[in-house]
């Protein structure tokens, strides 16, 4: 059975995940940076952020969310 440290730690890792892919699309879709630089400045893979960006564009706000 999960504590309630192990429940706290996988919602902040939850909250984090959901707060970097909010900084990765906005750097790249609002202020118009590549995905290289966003991926290099939030140590990020190029893979996760061009899926992210990918389902950003097909899903809209839905892709904030962790998979």
């Amino acid at each position: 059975m999960a504590t309630s440290e192990d429940i706290n730690l996988a919602i902040d890792t939850r909250v984090r995940r959901v707060s970097e892919a909010r900084l990765i699309i906005t750097a790249v879709v609002l202020e118009g940076r590549s995905q290289a630089d966003a991926a290099r400045t939030y140590g990020a893979s190029q893979a996760w952020v061009s899926r992210l960006l990918a389902r950003y564009r097909t899903e809209g706000d839905t892709a904030f969310e962790p998979r």
